[in-house]
């Protein structure tokens, strides 16, 4: 649970600078995104306030200029359009609980905006606070949610040497066959999607411009053996892999090779992947 740290300024006197005309609510976030399928979010509000001082905050739904928007009941509920804080209570919370429609209808976005308050206080003006929060429902009726989330990638690296670390995988915001391996390099890598009807196939078209990092340039490459020799190609190449909803495995024609470069210098790598080794486990 966030934690909000109450400073209070006193005067040579002792007089206390913080005043009851300077209370505040705030939302923590100013955003949250959801899944869809019967999830809960948890929003938390900030009172900035005298000391002992208790009240009540009431908040509202509004989806005035939103895109694609979610209705109240349908695609959620809402705990309560009020929040109690009794005098000892700094930061409290609504909770949304997500209704899963089972229907392809995209992302649907709402506004939780502050409305009033018992306190007399303000609402989101002070230090930058925010007085509403834009919560997004995340459609899981996506043609390939069953391989969207979070992985354990593992791979050897060409010392021979055994690596891991979490990469996700995610959706594209346009196109629906465009999936993005995140996390392993600077900018996330494009893949294409493709359900063959007896699994799932991805794509990744190399050479890859994989964005900067600490100064330097990163292009991913596609690494192949030749008469038992290892070496790495500039030219353009697809690296493909099928899905068995909880696995995903590269096949055996080819790696990858994260290389980077930084001016004029000779480009350097960061990894060096041994083909028919990246294996992307849930």
């Amino acid at each position: 649970m966030p934690v909000l740290f109450f400073l209070v300024g006193c005067t040579e006197e002792g007089e206390q600078l913080f005043t009851d005309d300077m209370s505040y609510f705030s939302f923590t976030e100013g955003s949250s995104k959801i899944g869809e399928m019967n999830m809960k979010d948890t929003i938390y509000v900030d009172w900035a306030k005298v000391a002992g001082k208790s009240g009540e905050l009431e908040v509202e739904i509004v989806t005035e200029g939103v895109t694609n928007p979610a209705k109240e009941g349908v695609d959620f509920t809402l705990s309560s359009n009020k929040i109690t804080f009794d005098a000892k209570t700094y930061t409290a919370f609504l909770v949304v609980n997500t209704i899963d429609n089972d229907e392809r209808t995209g992302d649907k976005s709402f506004i939780i905006r502050m409305k009033s308050n018992t306190a007399n206080a303000m609402m989101g003006t002070a230090n930058d606070g925010n007085d509403e929060i834009m919560v997004t429902i995340i459609d899981d009726e996506h043609p390939f949610a069953a391989i969207l989330g979070t992985y354990r990638m593992s791979y050897t690296r060409s010392s021979g040497a055994s690596g891991g670390e979490d990469v996700s995988i995610v959706a594209d915001e346009n196109q629906e066959d465009i999936l993005w391996l995140t996390q392993y390099t600077p900018d996330p890598i494009k893949m294409i999607a493709e359900n063959t009807g007896e699994g799932f196939k991805l794509t990744i078209t190399l050479p890859q411009d994989c964005g900067t990092i600490s100064g330097y340039t990163t292009k991913l490459f596609g690494t192949f053996y030749q008469d038992g020799t290892l070496y790495y190609t500039t030219g353009a190449i697809t690296l493909t892999a099928v899905s068995d909803y909880d696995s995903i495995n590269f096949r055996f024609d080819y790696g990858w090779r994260l290389t980077a470069f930084s001016g004029s210098t000779s480009p350097g790598y960061f990894d060096f992947f041994l083909p028919g080794t990246i294996v992307l486990k849930k």
